[in-house]
């Protein structure tokens, strides 16, 4: 609750969230630091908070310092197992089924991070409900015009499908489950930027 980030008198998701912040711009500046945070355990550690501040943090400042860490670390290939074993998948799915506007594609690019980084999160993805998830982003149609980076959620979401489409296990699975979506038709041909909108950065680096 709101009471638990204030402890005497001392706003402890403003103090939490600026760790994470320098942390992250440490991570950003030296890469090789990027391997502590699944050596170390933290993917856990900020699986927990992404619980813990739900609906104590209005602004999800701290759920974006945590995502935009997440997706930091998950450019170091050994932190790819710790990652699963912490299920990140399952916490992020949790998030995006929310549909924050704040942090909805943000959570949805490091999804796609994990889904690239390692066979095990892809199968717990599948496992987890994610194909539902991502054709519900796809098909939320208007509803993402209130999304920050609304058109880079979707190409998020066609990228996260693909990706889970190509797994060797649970690919002929996941077919199954578009092969009648009117939204993945919709969109399966198309190329990618034609979702994006004139000001969208983060989607347009997607096509490069």
């Amino acid at each position: 609750g709101e009471e638990g980030w204030w402890v005497g008198g001392v706003d402890r998701g403003g103090v939490l969230c600026a760790v994470v912040s320098a942390a992250l711009s440490m991570m950003r500046v030296h890469p090789s630091l990027c391997a502590l945070v699944g050596s170390a355990g933290h993917f856990r550690s900020l699986c927990q908070v992404l619980v813990d501040s739900e609906g104590s943090d209005p602004g999800l400042a701290i759920d974006q310092k945590c995502l935009q860490l997440c997706l930091q670390a998950l450019s170091c290939a050994s932190n790819a197992e710790p990652a699963a074993a912490a299920k990140l998948v399952k916490q992020l799915l949790l998030h995006i089924r929310q549909r924050p506007p704040q942090t909805l594609s943000l959570a949805l690019e490091t999804l796609c991070a994990c889904l690239t980084a390692s066979v095990v999160m892809r199968r717990q993805a599948v496992d987890l409900g994610a194909v539902a998830d991502l054709l519900g982003v796809l098909g939320a149609g208007v509803l993402l015009a209130h999304v920050m980076d609304g058109s880079a959620a979707r190409v998020h979401a066609i990228h996260g499908l693909k990706s889970l489409h190509e797994d060797e296990d649970k690919g002929a699975a996941v077919g199954v489950m578009l092969e009648d979506n009117e939204a993945w038709k919709a969109c399966e041909g198309q190329r990618h930027d034609l979702f994006l909108s004139s000001g969208g950065t983060t989607a347009a680096l997607l096509l490069t």
